[in-house]
């Protein structure tokens, strides 16, 4: 949805300012991931005929996520200004 692009857009800029290439790289990737965590989501939600059947994919994200395992949407291409 335009939503969803804009959002990633903006989720971009925290990253790099200018409309470069490397602004665009990093847009595609938190694009591809937040499709990726959409369609994980679809998948778990129609387990369980409109409720999650088995949280265990969400625990074990969260898990990871505090083990330090875990990546935040779009975290694996920060780089420093």
């Amino acid at each position: 949805s335009e939503i969803c692009k804009t959002m990633c857009h903006e989720l971009a800029h925290c990253i790099h300012d200018n409309h470069d290439e490397q602004f665009y790289d990093v847009m595609r990737d938190i694009q591809h991931e937040h499709a990726n965590i959409q369609s994980t989501m679809m998948k778990l939600r129609s387990s369980g005929s409109g409720k999650y059947k088995n949280n265990s994919g969400i625990q074990n994200a969260i898990t990871n996520r505090k083990r330090g395992k875990g990546r935040r949407l779009g975290s694996h291409r920060v780089q420093s200004k």
